[in-house]
């Protein structure tokens, strides 16, 4: 299993309307067309509704209709009538960082140079916003990622430098419990 699986498989899913509206924003605002996104992908995957299937005009009423549930005013309700479509949209989106994030912990091979690859024993906490950015990475940039906390000794995934990560690291991750974050000494380093 990868890294990107095994993050994913601790990862909680999106299944909320705040849930799925937040992977269309940065920061709590929309994204560059991430309303417009938001809407289309509500009304294709929930209604099989897009300019093809109904038509231009009927498309563009439908959308203005579903786009009234993101005005401001709105935006912040939960719509318990419609759980089940941000969780059919949820189900397709990469999921949310744990709360407390991630405890990745096992063998990692680096590479300095020409060198072989070398093992090292890695077990560092990525939390905060560098757990919610791992999400968003791909399989290969997400172990780079992960080595750059390595080296940096403080789960900095933006760390500059270190070596390249080999494939065949050995990583097991872990969702950092409530229980976790409080009593473990390890995860209250990185805080400092």
């Amino acid at each position: 299993m990868s890294l990107l699986d095994r993050i994913y498989d601790v990862s909680p899913r999106r299944e909320s309307k705040a849930d799925v509206v937040a992977a269309y924003q940065h920061h709590g605002q929309w994204i560059p067309g991430g309303k417009q996104a938001l809407i289309r992908d509500l009304l294709e995957r929930n209604y099989d509704v897009s300019v093809g299937t109904v038509g231009k005009e009927e498309y563009k009423r439908q959308a203005k209709n579903m786009a009234r549930r993101f005005d401001p005013s709105r935006i912040n309700n939960p719509e318990r009538k419609n759980t089940k479509e941000y969780q059919t949209i949820g189900a397709t989106l990469a999921p949310k960082a744990p709360t407390n994030g991630y405890h990745i912990f096992g063998t990692i091979y680096v590479k300095y140079s020409d060198e072989e690859c070398e093992p090292r024993e890695m077990d560092e906490y990525i939390k905060g916003e560098a757990a919610q950015n791992l999400i968003g990475m791909s399989a290969k940039d997400m172990l780079q990622a992960t080595g750059r906390a390595y080296q940096s000794q403080e789960g900095d995934i933006e760390y500059e430098g270190g070596p390249y990560v080999c494939p065949d690291s050995e990583l097991a991750v872990e969702a950092v419990d409530d229980d976790e974050a409080m009593n473990d000494d390890d995860y209250d380093e990185d805080e400092e």
